[in-house]
């Protein structure tokens, strides 16, 4: 049932930017966009730079944002430095080897483990976009420090136990390994990143 209304309610807010602004702004303030920032930041300048899943609140401020919702994309300005396409990392819109580095801030899903990031079909076209020791940075979960934001993400949305197995399983071809990073509020952002072997 919590999971039904949470696919619904993303769903929803993929529809509606006004929704998703509100919801950042409410839940998460400003801690959003330092998770956004280290995310982007493990991103290398003046590389070929692919967002997926961007939303309207992209990290990178440079490359192509990517996302399958149209009414978000539209709430976005590009720098000069910024294409947006909206399309599915399922069928990406980019050649073979031409993306040197992916990113993507908690890809769209109810849990940690969902949406995109969870299905082999795009660890298989990610690999055919990616060129040769390229790399995949994903902010995928966060630890929270107050009790009362802990409780509630173990309540709605705690971290898959198998996660690791599973995704070692789904992204063939890559290395993955973790990083945490610690925000100034003392949350525990869990970064994914894979290295196209």
């Amino acid at each position: 049932m919590r999971r039904k209304f949470l696919t619904w309610l993303f769903a929803f807010g993929y529809k509606h930017p006004l929704f998703v602004k509100t919801g950042q702004n409410f839940l998460f303030g400003g801690k959003i966009n330092r998770w956004r920032e280290a995310a982007a930041a493990r991103i290398p300048q003046g590389k070929r730079t692919l967002e997926m899943g961007c939303g309207m609140f992209p990290a990178i401020d440079h490359g192509i944002l990517l996302d399958v919702s149209l009414p978000l994309l539209r709430n976005i300005r590009p720098g000069k430095d910024q294409q947006v396409m909206c399309a599915s990392v399922f069928t990406l819109p980019v050649l073979d080897g031409s993306i040197d580095c992916a990113v993507s801030v908690f890809p769209p899903g109810v849990a940690a483990d969902e949406g995109f990031f969870g299905d082999q079909a795009f660890w298989k076209e990610l690999y055919r976009v990616l060129a040769k020791d390229g790399v995949y940075v994903a902010a995928v979960y966060v630890e929270y420090r107050q009790r009362f934001w802990k409780f509630l993400a173990q309540l709605i949305d705690p971290f898959p136990k198998e996660f690791w197995g599973k995704t070692k399983a789904l992204a063939s071809g890559f290395i993955l390994t973790e990083e945490l990073y610690v925000d100034p509020f003392g949350n525990r952002l869990i970064i994914v990143e894979a290295k196209k072997q």
